[in-house]
């Protein structure tokens, strides 16, 4: 008997076989995604900082901006260092500039 047509056997084989690759493809493009998502938040705290830094004529000076990150500015010595910090950061991000 010449059959043209595949096998129920193959079949569930090819999808054992495609279930298996989502299943493992899938977590790491979620990681990947939060990922993604935290390193654009890192890169808009750091471009919030310097640009508070540069323009900053009151120092102290303490905000937290729309999208969660909360900005500290003081002065010590002879810099003023400007922190940011927001939630699932693993660290707070410092700048420093020389004071004028």
């Amino acid at each position: 008997m010449n059959n043209k047509g595949f096998t129920l056997l193959e079949v569930m084989c090819s999808f054992t076989l495609l279930f298996t690759v989502f299943t493992l493809i899938l977590p790491i493009l979620i990681h990947v995604r939060m990922e993604e998502n935290h390193l654009a938040l890192k890169r808009e705290a750091i471009t919030l900082l310097h640009s508070h830094l540069q323009s900053t004529d009151t120092v102290p000076s303490y905000f937290t901006t729309e999208q969660g990150i909360t900005i500290n500015i003081i002065r010590e010595e002879a810099f003023i260092t400007g922190c940011a910090d927001w939630e699932g950061a693993e660290k707070e991000i410092c700048l420093y500039e020389r004071a004028k």
